[in-house]
């Protein structure tokens, strides 16, 4: 196309945001230029998947962090967007919610709420770049989100924070 430039987008996020093999892949809801294997590529070459699994939330967080630890990532303490705030290496899953609702049946007996689980991890490389997984939800049933930032998108969005 006549004055257009082509961009030569890194797709290093296809290959870096792993998923357990029995995770399903979701819809990203953002606009990405590229999908590939599932993954959403951004016109920066960070990238993003949503997926969703059943098995026991602790299972598939220390798959993701054997995964990472093995690839040579590092666990960062606290969240690269949020430095106030510790990752899940820190304080390990955290519950929301759970409890005693309204009296359901006719002998008025109260149903118990199952606890909504949250868990975050981040790691970064050598060349710093960031990756993020995003865990939630009730019993076996688990929602997610990884993304991956590269070098440049970290330090841009740095310069922007003034840091």
């Amino acid at each position: 196309m006549a004055g257009r430039e082509r961009v030569e987008l890194d797709t290093a996020a296809a290959q870096i945001l792993w998923l357990p093999d029995h995770a399903v892949l979701a819809r990203d809801l953002a606009r990405p230029v590229i999908i590939k294997k599932g993954r959403s590529i951004y016109v920066d070459s960070s990238g993003a998947v949503a997926f969703a699994i059943q098995s026991d939330r602790t299972e598939v967080s220390d798959r993701i962090v054997q995964h990472f630890a093995d690839a040579g990532w590092h666990q960062r303490p606290t969240q690269q967007l949020n430095p106030q705030l510790p990752t899940s290496f820190e304080c390990g899953w955290a519950t929301h919610g759970g409890g005693v609702l309204a009296p359901l049946g006719p002998e008025g007996e109260a149903t118990r709420a199952e606890p909504h689980y949250e868990w975050r991890g981040e790691w970064e490389n050598g060349r710093g770049d960031i990756v993020r997984y995003m865990l939630g939800g009730q019993g076996r049933q688990l929602r997610g989100y990884a993304d991956y930032a590269p070098r440049s998108v970290v330090e841009s969005g740095q310069r922007k924070l003034g840091h």
